[in-house]
């Protein structure tokens, strides 16, 4: 369970579904989403098991991006290229 910086939102994970309380379909997706944490700049980062994991699970983040949460990205897509 994570709050926003400003206090006005609570994050936290659910198995049950809850209509209207749902991030959107690009962060709740068909696996189980972990340890939520909001980052300075509002994106959104958490562990999930996805399709382009490379192992069980990988960590993700979504930018906050004029009041919507961007597609995650895998931390390891963020590196910089050498």
């Amino acid at each position: 369970m994570v709050f926003s910086p400003d206090g006005d939102w609570l994050y936290f994970i659910s198995n049950r579904p809850l209509p209207g309380y749902s991030l959107s379909a690009l962060i709740n997706g068909p696996g189980q989403e972990l340890y939520p944490m909001l980052v300075a700049d509002g994106s959104l980062c958490f562990s999930a098991a996805r399709e382009d994991s490379m192992g069980e699970r990988d960590s993700y983040r979504a930018a906050y991006v004029d009041g919507a949460f961007t597609e995650p990205r895998t931390f390891r897509s963020l590196r910089p290229v050498k």
